[in-house]
């Protein structure tokens, strides 16, 4: 495949020593609704070396991003034209992009990888679940220091790859391969298992507004909500395909919808109030879904990945009457593929519609040109 510059406003690609199948970005001080270049951002990330030994957990910080300058003749169109909170000097300078980092050594290859407020939770593929705090006060005046080690919490029977913190309290959750969820305390230091599933749990999600509500997508296609008040059991439960659910993510602008990809390429929207048939399934992807983020700003706006791609959809976009259908939904927005083995892809909290995922062949970090 050729990349179309022209499709882009911003587009880098980054590979590392080593694969990584997780990241999460950190959120800085730099300003909200970030959209003039260059862009900088903060974000942690987990490797998949050759041996457990090789494996690391590494804060970066990536200055330097500039946009994409496109043809002379391509200048009607209208996302060469700066917006008025951009600069246009700095928008037509080439850029140089800038990776500072720091590293701490991680046992195991990190399966998933999560950060809230400086502090780091990561899942190894030895069954620990390994929390770590992060200077990000430091990282924004580049002071940057390799994440420090607070607990290393081997309560889980095996390894896992669910996990999410609380963005109301910053709670921790972690689920593992033989259906277990644990709930960790406000210290990080001890956890408490919470339910016990016959199928392995794939994803976990924690509800934007309620305090003590989760929801948990497992093998097998089924979905359940919990409440910690509650343990040792699920207050709904729903089948949500016929493949095993891979990814969840749960609206902070719309609070009652959940979005599941499932491991035959489906998609889907619920309305929690009701979950009963979905708002929204999508069945044109033909390998697995890997990971899904609804747009942090945008209410109908999501970034849902597979095996070879990321993939920006807007719902609210209506199919016209009448009109052909193709294989192509017309909710689908943005196609960036050419990445094969695709793992998670997040949108940045607060660079404006700007995406970054990773993949076997590494990072891309972009902003589409038409968004």
């Amino acid at each position: 495949l050729e990349m179309d510059p022209s499709a882009y406003k911003m587009h880098f690609a980054l590979r590392g020593e080593w694969p990584s199948l997780s990241f999460d970005f950190v959120r800085d001080s730099w300003g909200e609704g970030r959209t003039r270049f260059p862009h900088q951002l903060l974000a942690v990330v987990g490797t998949q070396a050759d041996t457990p030994e090789n494996n690391s957990v590494q804060v970066w910080k990536l200055s330097d991003l500039g946009k994409i300058n496109q043809d002379e003749d391509e200048e009607d169109q209208d996302y060469d034209k700066p917006d008025d909170n951009d600069d246009s000097d700095d928008d037509e300078i080439d850029y140089d992009p800038i990776l500072e980092h720091a590293t701490v050594q991680h046992s195991g290859g990190v399966n998933r990888i999560r950060n809230h407020k400086g502090i780091v939770a990561s899942w190894s593929d030895l069954g620990t679940v390994n929390i770590y705090s992060i200077d990000v006060e430091g990282l924004c005046m580049d002071n940057i220091k390799p994440p420090a080690l607070i607990n290393a919490y081997t309560g889980h029977p095996t390894e896992g790859y669910a996990m999410a913190f609380s963005s109301t309290e910053g709670r921790l959750a972690s689920g593992d391969n033989q259906g277990n969820i644990h709930v960790f305390e406000e210290d990080y230091k001890t956890a408490t298992p919470m339910y016990t599933s016959k199928e392995s749990v794939e994803d976990i999600q924690w509800s934007p507004t309620e305090t003590t509500v989760l929801a948990a997508g497992e093998v097998g296609g089924l979905v359940k909500i919990y409440d910690t008040r509650a343990p040792n059991r699920s207050m709904l439960e729903k089948t949500v395909g016929n493949a095993d659910v891979n990814a969840l993510s749960w609206s902070k602008l719309v609070t009652n919808l959940l979005a599941s990809g499932c491991d035959d390429g489906n998609w889907s929207v619920w309305d929690l109030r009701k979950f009963e048939d979905p708002l929204a399934r999508f069945t044109c992807h033909t390998t697995p879904i890997t990971s899904m983020e609804w747009h942090p700003t945008d209410e109908s706006m999501l970034v849902v990945s597979d095996e070879v791609g990321s993939f920006v959809y807007d719902l609210s976009v209506e199919e016209e009457e009448g009109h052909e259908k193709e294989d192509l939904p017309p909710q689908l927005l943005f196609v960036h593929s050419g990445s094969p083995q695709t793992k998670e892809v997040h949108w940045h909290p607060q660079i404006t519609s700007c995406v970054m995922s990773t993949a076997y062949n590494g990072f891309h970090a972009f902003i589409p040109s038409n968004l």
